[in-house]
């Protein structure tokens, strides 16, 4: 597990615009880490 990509989606909530994300990492096809949810400027 040397090379992790931090995959991140955009979440709309009631079919609005907003600035959600939900940031995760897949390690294999079985196997999903959650790393973060929340607004953008919460996240970066």
């Amino acid at each position: 597990m040397t090379d992790l990509k931090i995959r991140g989606l955009d979440l709309h909530f009631d079919g609005h615009n907003g600035d959600h994300l939900l940031l995760y990492i897949r390690t294999n096809k079985n196997t999903v880490y959650l790393t973060g949810i929340g607004t953008h400027s919460d996240l970066f």
